[in-house]
């Protein structure tokens, strides 16, 4: 694979942002589904991933905690133990 003609630390950055903010609007909702429940999940644990691959561990430390909170919100016992796997809090 060839190396990216563009600056790779700047769209990991866009996605982050993009993803964190998704996640907080999900958290933020009063009455989730099960599917946003998993959206929310997903779209946290993809907003701490792309962080971390731009190496700004302040950022990765923040996108985690709001990992934890998505995964704490989470009331559905096998989706709460798949969070709390990943988080590696198990």
């Amino acid at each position: 694979m060839q190396d990216p003609t563009f600056d790779l630390p700047t769209p990991h950055r866009w996605f982050a942002a993009s993803l964190n903010n998704q996640a907080w609007d999900l958290l933020e909702t009063s009455s989730r589904s099960a599917e946003q429940n998993e959206l929310m999940r997903n779209t946290a644990h993809a907003a701490a991933r792309a962080c971390h691959l731009d190496n700004q561990t302040e950022e990765t430390d923040r996108h985690r905690a709001e990992a934890e909170s998505a995964r704490n919100s989470i009331t559905d016992p096998t989706d709460r133990r798949i969070a709390t796997d990943w988080l590696g809090r198990a």
